[in-house]
């Protein structure tokens, strides 16, 4: 019979929605006290010191205590269970010992550790030996033989005493052991066994389990799924699992004459119950594709019951269950402190930490959550299992580097470089996942420039050590941007076939592209590769869309383009799914067919999915015409959907600002501003220009550019922060904005790696008094500071003050070895340093080859100084052969990127030729020396104007020459003093 409890509940909830008033009413008093009495009959057992007390003490919290009154579910406290089975098994008496092993055993075998499954099988083995029946029982029935040494008729007698005292568990088993020495005996048992099953059916849950699974399955008797379901719904009374994991498994086998419907409301008897397995179906029905026809809610619910108690899988799906957004947008922050809670693992074994750190990665938490919780999850694993913990925490980190949601320098070099430090020692080891890892850095230029090289022989080392798709396909996708040679070009196609031999995705869009290059003038080839490219089209593989699409707009072929339409469009036939209705808009968009993509991009399914809006919006800006209210509408939406993802709304942002439309030009810029204001350095950094010309005139603006300047340097984004110290720890820059900027400088210096140039800038501004007193002492310790953490530009500084005896003594030896050590680090300041000491007298000896060499190294890494310099030497060729067309390209490579002393050695090297056409050439970059103030050159540039026609050019040249003066250039003066004490042409003497 059914409970009248469970009788209300599914009368309540048989189809509708687990609402949590509705089960508390549904239950009722009665669950109530069910609670308040097993909270008693625990107190009184703890009261008594008998054993057999204990025993039932144990037993009860084997199986589970409600968390109260208002959460049924039952959790097991499986170490004080332990403990009072200890004092059992030590006690004196036999027949008790024997139970409490046997429920030890029982106990470790539900454990999801496989060695605590292996110990309760041990210690049924060793009851069996000892003769205990229900262990001999447990152990055939699992389709297990008798331990080694204990003889069959040993073996048959303990068995048979206990059929004799109604144990339908050991008539089962003894017809099993009978089944070929007498079978007819065995034919006797079995019936008498399914006799003393039916008795036993109403007493206990195991024989109410198996004999509704008997009934279930035709398994002895008649099937009869109805009767199977009462059965169960007895074995469920309190809290029991085991009897929802066979229908379930039942119902996804379609066993016949089995009801859904029916099964739904055990299922909710079961809940009501206190069993946490069915509040696990409820939830994974209410989240995935429905098989009872759980809710949303029902989920839940479900899901809170069980995650109040701390049970590990319900918390795991609670934050799933938020993480995906659960009836409406996801709620991360109603996540986080069920992640917490599985994050405190102290006293777990490594391999289970692993275990969760997986389930974890599984659920896509946002990268700063899996750096914060995951990643230092990871860091607690000690033992055989630290390789693939440290592993996989070093790809976390580089992982949110790739997507930006953190940066190498707010990791820091320190930890940049102890990650790449525990991958190289993890590869010694031939762990050869981090060997990926490592390729993969390079490969992506993560933390380390790209050297698509060094890639390549991460990935051979990965493959040779353990041969598998991964490094194939990675080594492939390196050699296919690395390979030089016909070898190389060869090995990258076998990798390729092998892939697509193996059916990797990858591999036959890889196939199918090299089909189509390769048979430009093969028509089976091509077909056969966009064969390949239709098929992966049609599983939704974008790369494959978008080479297909790729391929076909070229060869402009309506039937061919929409086969491929068609081919991928079936993949959202088959599976509305928002990844792939995504990608079909993408298609449709590229194909230009407009209104498809509309079609798929305005479903329902996307309401709240801001790439799908974001791609519609760009659809209607781009569109010929381009529908500009649309657009902006749309706009508007997904930055109200993607409230919680900052790098969307800048998407948002950027579409209106795209739009011609005043008011949408408004509205991004509001919202821009909002991000700003909530520190999103994206929105800093594009509003920063507008704000920094402002300052002169506008303090509020100062205080925002050094606001937002500081919290970009401590993004580390400290372009913004050199640029203003660059621009005003200068000589005759605003003295109070000096002040301001230093003082912001110098707290930034706190957050920003000591190989920051800033700490240059800084320590000048004290050597010279720019926003400050002069200050040579602190100066020195910022660079000397600098210097020791390895700052290159700092060396280089210090290395010319050793030189020149600036702020120290004089030190030339010194001097060379610390500038060596710059230009060692890369630093192109002390290259060209270096480069003009041997090139000169001053330097320790005349080394032209040396200089050079610098001079070289600098030039080929974006020096203009370096590229002057190299100019020079060509043009007279000093210490190398003399060659006017490249000293010529030096200079005005450096010229034009904005280097004024390339200007100026360009007039004179022009001017030096003497004839029409040079003489012009030389015109022309004085002229572009003068715009770009240099003094000399306006000076020369004055005296030029005056002696082609004084009286005609007389007020540009005096203007010029007024520039240079007030610049500090004193000649201009002189100059300028000697022509106006001249007499003027025509003027009376």
């Amino acid at each position: 019979m059914i409970r009248a409890s469970a009788l209300i509940v599914f009368a309540l909830l048989g189809t509708t929605s687990l609402r949590a008033a509705e089960l508390t009413a549904g239950l009722g008093a009665d669950a109530n006290t069910r609670y308040e009495q097993l909270l008693q009959r625990i107190d009184t057992l703890k009261a008594d010191t008998r054993l057999a007390s204990k025993l039932e003490l144990a037993k009860l919290y084997a199986a589970g205590i409600p968390a109260g009154p208002g959460n049924p579910i039952s959790k097991p406290d499986t170490a004080s269970a332990d403990a009072l089975l200890s004092e059992i098994i030590a006690g004196a008496d036999a027949n008790l010992r024997q139970q409490a092993l046997a429920l030890r055993a029982t106990i470790l075998q539900r454990s999801p550790i496989v060695a605590d499954i292996d110990a309760g099988k041990a210690i049924d083995l060793q009851l069996a030996a000892e003769t205990y029946a229900p262990a001999l029982a447990r152990i055939i029935n699992a389709g297990g033989t008798l331990p080694p040494g204990l003889d069959a008729s040993v073996a048959t007698q303990s068995l048979n005493q206990a059929v004799l005292k109604g144990d339908s568990a050991a008539a089962f088993a003894l017809s099993k052991l009978l089944a070929t020495s007498d079978p007819e005996r065995s034919k006797i048992l079995a019936s008498q066994a399914l006799i003393l099953l039916s008795a036993e059916a109403g007493k206990g849950v195991s024989a109410s389990t198996e004999l509704g699974r008997r009934f279930l399955y035709g398994d002895g008797v008649p099937a009869d799924p109805a009767r199977a379901l009462e059965y169960f719904t007895i074995a469920i009374k309190d809290g029991a699992n085991g009897p929802l994991a066979i229908l379930h498994q039942a119902v996804l086998d379609h066993v016949p004459g089995l009801e859904v419907a029916k099964v739904k409301a055990v299922i909710v008897a079961a809940l009501a119950a206190g069993s946490s397995k069915a509040a696990e179906m409820i939830a994974s029905d209410g989240m995935e594709a429905p098989i009872y026809g759980f809710t949303a809610d029902d989920a839940l619910y479900a899901i809170s019951l069980m995650a109040d108690i701390g049970d590990r899988s319900a918390l795991l799906l609670a934050v799933k269950a938020y993480v995906r957004g659960l009836n409406g947008a996801p709620d991360i922050d109603r996540a986080i402190p069920y992640i917490e809670k599985l994050a405190q693992v102290d006293g777990l074994e490594p391999s289970a930490i692993l275990d969760l750190g997986d389930d974890l990665e599984r659920l896509n938490l946002p990268l700063p959550l899996a750096l914060r919780f995951i990643e230092p999850l990871y860091r607690k694993v000690t033992g055989p299992g630290r390789d693939e913990a440290v592993f996989r925490a070093d790809r976390l980190l580089a992982a949110a580097t790739e997507a930006g949601a953190t940066s190498a320098a707010q990791l820091g070099s320190a930890r940049v470089a102890s990650a790449i430090t525990e991958l190289k020692d993890n590869a010694a080891r031939n762990h050869a996942r981090s060997m990926i890892l490592l390729g993969d850095l390079y490969y992506a230029g993560i933390w380390v420039p790209i050297n698509n090289r060094q890639a390549v022989l991460y990935y051979e080392q990965a493959l040779a050590i353990e041969p598998g798709d991964v490094a194939r396909e990675r080594l492939a996708k390196a050699l296919m941007l690395a390979k030089t040679s016909p070898f190389e070009d060869q090995r990258y196609r076998q990798l390729v076939t092998e892939l697509a031999d193996a059916g990797s995705m990858w591999g036959l869009y890889r196939k199918g592209v090299l089909l189509i290059e390769d048979g430009a003038a093969d028509a089976v080839k091509t077909a056969e590769g966009e064969a390949i490219l239709l098929d992966l089209s049609a599983k939704a593989y974008p790369p494959a869309v978008r080479a297909l699409l790729k391929h076909l707009s070229g060869v402009r072929d309506d039937l061919r383009i929409d086969q491929a339409v068609a081919a991928f469009s079936s993949a959202w036939t088959l599976n509305k799914d928002q990844r792939i209705g995504r990608l079909l808009g993408e298609f449709y968009t590229l194909a230009g067919r407009l209104d498809q993509a509309r079609a798929i991009l305005s479903d329902p399914l996307f309401a709240r999915d801001p790439r799908a809006i974001l791609d519609l919006a760009r659809l209607e800006a781009g569109a010929n015409p381009p529908d500009e209210q649309r657009a902006m509408e749309l706009a508007q939406q997904g930055i109200a959907v993607a409230a919680n993802d900052q790098a969307s709304q800048l998407d948002f942002i950027a579409v209106l600002q795209g739009l011609n439309l005043p008011e949408a030009q408004a509205e991004g810029q509001r919202a821009l501003v909002a991000l700003a204001d909530a520190d999103n350095t994206d929105a800093i950094s594009a509003l920063l220009p507008a704000y920094l010309s402002r300052i002169e005139t506008d303090p509020a603006a100062l205080e925002t550019v050094l606001k937002w300047s500081s919290k970009l340097a401590g993004a580390g984004a400290e372009g913004p922060i050199l640029d203003l110290a660059a621009r005003y720890l200068v000589k005759g820059a605003n003295p109070a904005l000096a002040r301001s900027v230093l003082e912001m400088a110098d707290h930034a210096l706190e957050t920003l790696p000591p190989e920051s140039y800033l700490r240059v800038l800084v320590a000048q501004a004290y050597y010279f008094g720019f926003g400050t007193e002069k200050n040579v002492e602190k100066g020195n310790a910022l660079i000397e500071a600098a210097a020791a953490a390895g700052n290159k530009d700092a060396l280089a500084e210090l290395g010319a003050q050793f030189f020149y005896g600036m702020g120290r003594k004089r030190d030339p030896g010194t001097a060379l070895i610390v500038l060596d050590s710059a230009a060692a680090l890369g630093s192109n300041v002390a290259r060209v340093e270096v480069g003009r000491l041997y090139s000169s007298s001053t330097g320790p000896r005349v080394d032209m080859l040396k200089a050079y060499s610098m001079f070289l190294a600098a030039a080929e890494d974006g020096s203009t100084a370096g590229m002057v310099e190299v100019g020079r030497l060509f043009l007279a060729g000093w210490g190398i052969a003399k060659d006017e067309e490249k000293g010529v390209t030096w200079l005005e490579r450096a010229a034009e990127l904005g280097n004024t002393d390339a200007m100026y050695q360009l007039y004179f090297h022009f001017l030096a030729k003497n004839d029409p056409e040079s003489e012009a050439i030389a015109m022309s970059w004085l002229n572009k020396s003068s715009e770009s103030g240099v003094d000399p050159a306006r000076l020369r540039l004055a005296e030029r104007l005056l002696t082609e026609d004084r009286e005609a050019h007389y007020e540009q040249a005096m203007a010029l020459l007024d520039e240079a003066y007030a610049n500090g250039y004193n000649l201009a003066g002189k100059y300028k003093r000697a022509v106006n004490a001249a007499p003027r042409p025509g003027s009376k003497p």
